[in-house]
């Protein structure tokens, strides 16, 4: 049977025009080749799709730094605005043109309308730009000196002797060292906003 069978297979096989072989192993080379054409496709497509892909996450990555650095510069920019408007009017309680209690009211409004977040400045700079650690630690030392100065000079107030032309000296030194170091910090994060922009 399995003989008969082949006999079979072949006489139907040999039946068959040799024009259409000739069209059935075309027809097979084409559809091998356009198979081919489609995967070389399928590959080209996905590889320019993961390209894209990487691009849009760098921009997106970029938008985020950008966005960082520029709130950072501007919470930056508006709290040493706010720390000179605060601290001034002590150097006028020192210089005896205003007294203490005097010198605090701006800073009690002050406080009551919008402040600028000190807080926030701190932790973009822990979270995302370590390298202006140190300028800000310096800048907040500055802080801790304009800080002590006007809390010694509160307590001479507190104990009846208003005069504070002792204080006037390291207090404006220090309001300077503050501003001077918070510039510092502002001149570093343009150059980090710069390098951002050559990413």
């Amino acid at each position: 049977m399995a003989g008969s069978m082949i006999q079979w297979l072949s006489s139907v096989l040999s039946s068959i025009p040799a024009t259409a072989w000739a069209a059935m192993g075309a027809a097979v080379v084409t559809a091998l080749a356009a198979f081919g054409g489609a995967s070389v496709t399928h590959r080209a497509i996905s590889e320019r799709l993961r390209v894209q892909l990487g691009h849009d996450v760098r921009v997106a990555e970029l938008d985020r730094a950008r966005k960082r650095i520029e709130d950072l510069y501007i919470e930056l920019d508006k709290w040493l605005i706010a720390y000179a408007a605060y601290y001034l009017p002590f150097g006028h309680a020192m210089q005896g043109t205003i007294t203490y209690n005097q010198a605090l009211e701006p800073g009690i409004k002050e406080r009551g309308d919008s402040h600028p977040d000190f807080g926030r400045v701190e932790m973009s700079i822990e979270m995302y730009f370590g390298e202006l650690k140190e300028k800000f630690r310096r800048m907040k030392d500055a802080l801790t000196k304009t800080n002590d100065v006007l809390a010694a000079f509160k307590s001479q107030c507190n104990e009846g002797i208003f005069d504070g032309s002792a204080f006037l000296g390291p207090f404006r030194a220090a309001m300077l060292e503050v501003q001077h170091e918070g510039d510092a910090m502002k001149a570093e994060i343009v150059l980090i906003g710069r390098r951002i922009e050559g990413f």
